[in-house]
C-alpha cells in the first residue's frame, strides 16, 4: 500500500512538473497557476514521508545555500516596487524549490529517476511536434485554442520565442547522449536515447537560431571535456599522445582562424547573436541593465524591477520599433539589477556548490575498476550527473544573451538538474548504517527539506486556487472587452477578478477603461459623470498598485480632463513621462491634453517631438495632430485671434486661448468630449481674450 501511495504522489509530482514546463514557456502568468496548483498538491502530500528513512545524506552547506537563496528572494520581494511583479519571482522560486525537493524526496531509486528522464523526453517531444505543426500549418500555432504565439516569424514549439525553443532543445542534446553512452541500458533504451539526441538536434535546427547553436556548442563542449576526463586514464599511452597532438593542432588552427577572420566573425556574432528580432541590440539592453544595477548595487532595485527601469534607462539608440524590452536579456545583469550583489553571490554559490558536487562525483568515478573488456563501468547515476552538468552549462551560456532562467520551463528543469548533482547516487549511504547523528531519520537537513517543501506546497495550493480563478476572470474580461467593450459579462468578470486579486493593477485599469467605454451619447449627464468618477477611482487604485504604469496614465489623464481636473491630468502625464522619457504615446497624450485647453504652442512642440520618439511612436497620429493645429491657426487668423505666446510675457509657456475660434467641437484620438454646461460650475471658468487683456 505504501508503495502505491508513493507511486501516486510521484505521478502527481511529475504531471505537475510536466504541465508547468509545457505552459511555462513564456513570462506570462495567465495559464500557469493551475500547474503550480498541482505542484502545490504534491508538495503537501510529501508530508507523509516526513519521518521516512533515507539511503543518502544531503550536502549540508549546499542545501543550506538553497534555503538562503529562496529566503532572500522572498524577503526582497517585500520591497519590490510592484507587488504583482514580485509574486511572479516568488512563485517561480517556490516552484523551483518544490521541484528540487520533490526530486530528492520522491525519486530515490533508479526506476523513479528513469520516470523523470522520460518526463523530460516527453517535454522535448511535445516541443518538436508543435514546431513541426508550425512549420507545416503556420508559425503562430500554440497549445491553447484561441491563443497564438506573438513571435511568428519562425517556429518555436511551445515557446513564444524561437531562441528560447532552440536553446532548450540544444541544451538537452548532451543529456540524451550521456544516457546513451554511459547509462546502464539495454540496446533498446540506448537506441531511444540516441534517437532523442537526434530529435533535439534536428528540432533545434528548425528554428535557425544562433542562440540554439550557442547552447548546443557549450553543452557539447563540456560533455566532451568531461567524457575525455573520465576515459583519459583508460587510454593507452600512445593513444593519449596522439590525442594530445591532435587537440593541440586543432586548438592552434582554430586560434589562427579566429584571428585571421576576426572581422567577419565579429560581424556575424553582432548580427546573429547580439541582435534580436526587430534589430533589438542586446548591448543597448545591457546598458540599461547596468544603469539599473547602479540604482541599488548591494540589494538591487527589487523583483522584476527591470520591467520599470527598462523604460527609464532605455537608450535612444535602440530601434524605435522595439516595444517593451522588460528584461535585460542577460541573467547575470538581471540578477544584479533586481537582487544586487548579495543576490548574485547567493546564485553563484548555489550553482558553484552543485557543479562542484557533480565534478567530485565524476572525478571519483574515474577510480572505479570497469568490467572486463569495458573502458568504463556503466552507470545510470553517472550518466545523469554528466548530462545534468553539461545541460546546466548550456543553459547558462544561453542565459548570457537572453532571459531564459526567468522562464518557468528553464528554471524548473534547472532545479531538477541541480537536485541530481546534490544527490548523484541515492544509494550512496546504504552501506553506511548508523551514521546519522540526528533524532530525525535522514538527519536534520532532510527533515528540514521535507518540512519546508510541505510549507511551500501549502502556499502554492492556496495561492494556486486563488490566482487560477482571478487570472481566469481577468482573461475572460480582457477578451470580452476586446470583442465588445459594452458587454454586461465584462463587469461580472472584472468584479470577480478584483475581489480575488485586489493587488492586480491591470484588473483595476481594465475596470476603468470599461467604465469609460460604457459611456454612450444616450447616457444622461449625471450618469456620465458618475461613470467617469468611478473610472477615476479605478485608475487611482491602479496607480497606487503600479505607479510606473505609463499606459494607464494616458487613460487616467483623459478621465481627469473630462472631470475638469486639468492640473491633475497634466501632473499625471508629467509623472508618467519621468518613467518613460522616450515613449511617443505619452508625448502625444501630452500634446492632446494641451490642445484641449488651447495651449497650441506646447501641443505643437509635443506632437513634433513624438514624430521622432524612441518607442511607441505613431507618426500618422502625430501628423494628424499637427494638421489639426494648422487648421486651428488658420481659423484663428481668420477670426483675428492671436494664438502665439505674448512676446513680453514674463511667464514661460503662457499663451493666448483659442477656444473661441469655434472649432472646440473637433475630437482628436483620445481627446475628451467638451464639458456639458451642467459641469461648468465645478470647473474653473475660462477667461475670454478680452477679459485676459483687461486683467493684464
Amino acid at each position: 500500500m505504501k508503495a502505491h501511495w508513493r507511486s501516486l504522489i510521484v505521478a502527481l509530482f511529475l504531471v505537475g512538473f510536466l504541465l508547468t514546463c509545457i505552459i511555462g514557456t513564456s513570462t506570462a502568468m495567465t495559464f500557469i497557476w493551475p500547474a503550480y496548483l498541482l505542484m502545490g498538491v504534491s508538495g503537501v502530500l510529501m508530508i507523509t514521508f516526513l519521518f521516512e528513512k533515507t539511503t543518502f545524506a544531503l550536502p549540508r552547506w549546499t542545501v543550506v545555500m538553497v534555503f538562503a537563496l529562496m529566503s532572500y528572494v522572498i524577503l526582497r520581494s517585500l520591497d519590490s516596487p510592484v507587488a504583482y511583479f514580485a509574486r511572479e519571482d516568488v512563485a517561480l522560486a517556490v516552484a523551483c524549490f518544490l521541484a528540487y525537493a520533490g526530486f530528492l524526496i520522491l525519486c530515490g531509486n533508479s526506476q523513479r529517476r528513469l520516470a523523470v528522464r522520460l518526463t523530460l523526453a516527453a517535454l522535448v517531444i511535445a516541443n518538436v511536434v508543435f514546431a513541426l505543426l508550425q512549420k507545416v500549418f503556420g508559425s503562430g500555432i500554440w497549445l491553447i485554442p484561441g491563443y497564438e504565439r506573438t513571435s511568428t516569424t519562425t517556429v518555436g514549439g511551445l515557446f513564444n520565442q524561437a531562441d528560447h525553443y532552440a536553446a532548450f532543445l540544444g541544451a538537452t542534446v548532451p543529456l540524451w547522449l550521456s544516457f546513451a553512452l554511459f547509462g546502464k541500458n539495454n540496446r533498446l533504451m540506448r537506441s531511444v536515447w540516441m534517437a532523442m539526441a537526434c530529435i533535439s538536434g534536428l528540432g533545434m535546427m528548425l528554428a535557425g537560431s544562433v542562440v540554439g547553436w550557442l547552447s548546443l556548442v557549450a553543452g557539447m563542449s563540456v560533455f566532451l571535456a568531461l567524457s575525455t576526463f573520465l576515459l583519459w586514464n583508460r587510454f593507452k599511452p600512445n593513444v593519449r599522445s596522439q590525442a594530445t597532438i591532435i587537440a593541440t593542432c586543432v586548438t592552434l588552427i582554430a586560434s589562427v582562424g579566429m584571428i585571421a577572420f576576426s572581422g567577419p566573425i565579429s560581424k556575424v556574432l553582432s548580427r546573429d547573436l547580439l541582435t534580436e528580432q526587430g534589430n533589438a541590440s542586446l548591448p543597448l539592453m545591457w546598458e540599461a541593465g547596468v544603469r539599473q544595477m547602479l540604482e541599488a548595487p548591494m540589494v538591487g532595485a527589487g523583483s522584476r524591477a527591470s520591467y520599470i527601469y527598462s523604460r527609464v534607462f532605455r537608450p535612444e539608440e535602440l530601434a524605435p520599433g522595439i516595444g517593451e524590452t522588460e528584461f535585460v536579456h542577460n541573467e547575470l545583469l538581471q540578477v544584479l539589477g533586481d537582487y544586487g550583489i548579495v543576490g548574485f553571490l547567493f546564485v553563484l554559490a548555489v550553482l558553484g556548490m552543485h557543479l562542484a558536487l557533480g565534478y567530485r562525483f565524476i572525478k571519483g568515478y574515474r577510480e572505479f575498476t570497469p568490467a572486463r573488456g569495458e573502458l568504463l563501468q556503466k552507470s545510470e547515476h553517472l550518466a545523469f550527473v554528466l548530462g545534468a552538468f553539461s545541460c546546466l552549462i548550456a543553459f547558462l551560456a544561453a542565459a548570457m544573451v537572453d532571459f531564459t532562467l526567468h522562464l518557468p520551463t528553464f528554471a524548473l528543469v534547472s532545479a531538477i538538474l541541480l537536485a541530481v548533482l546534490a544527490a548523484p547516487d541515492p544509494m550512496s549511504s546504504a552501506t553506511r548504517p548508523g551514521t546519522w547523528t540526528s533524532v530525525f531519520p535522514g538527519g536534520n537537513l532532510v527533515f528540514a527539506t521535507r518540512t519546508v517543501s510541505f510549507a511551500c506546497g501549502i502556499v502554492m495550493l492556496i495561492f494556486g486556487v486563488i490566482y487560477s480563478q482571478s487570472e481566469y476572470h481577468y482573461e475572460k474580461a480582457r477578451i470580452a472587452f476586446e470583442d465588445n467593450s459594452q458587454d454586461f459579462k465584462l463587469m461580472r468578470h472584472l468584479n470577480a477578478a478584483r475581489a480575488l486579486d485586489p493587488v492586480n493593477p491591470y484588473a483595476q485599469s481594465l475596470s476603468a477603461h470599461a467604465q469609460v467605454a460604457a459611456i454612450t451619447p444616450e447616457l444622461s449627464i449625471p450618469a456620465r459623470r458618475q461613470a467617469l468618477e468611478q473610472a477615476e477611482i479605478y485608475f487611482s487604485r491602479a496607480r497606487k498598485l503600479y505607479p510606473q504604469d505609463v499606459f494607464a496614465a494616458i487613460g487616467h489623464s483623459a478621465v481627469l480632463d473630462e472631470l475638469g481636473r486639468t492640473g491633475d491630468a497634466r501632473i499625471r502625464l508629467e509623472s508618467a513621462r519621468k518613467w518613460a522619457p522616450l515613449y511617443g504615446n505619452l508625448m502625444q497624450a501630452e500634446a492632446e491634453h494641451h490642445l484641449r485647453h488651447g495651449r497650441v504652442a506646447e501641443a505643437e512642440r509635443a506632437f513634433r517631438k513624438s514624430l521622432s520618439a524612441g518607442a511607441f511612436a505613431n507618426r500618422e497620429a502625430a501628423e494628424e495632430g499637427l494638421k489639426t493645429i494648422s487648421e486651428w491657426k488658420f481659423i484663428a487668423m481668420q477670426n483675428g485671434i492671436r494664438w502665439e505666446p505674448e512676446e513680453d510675457s514674463t511667464e514661460p509657456g503662457r499663451e493666448r486661448r483659442i477656444r473661441e475660434a469655434g472649432i472646440q467641437e473637433r475630437v482628436l484620438a483620445g481627446q475628451a468630449v467638451p464639458e456639458p454646461e451642467e459641469w461648468k460650475e465645478d470647473s474653473p471658468k475660462e477667461e475670454t481674450p478680452e477679459e485676459e487683456e483687461d486683467r493684464d
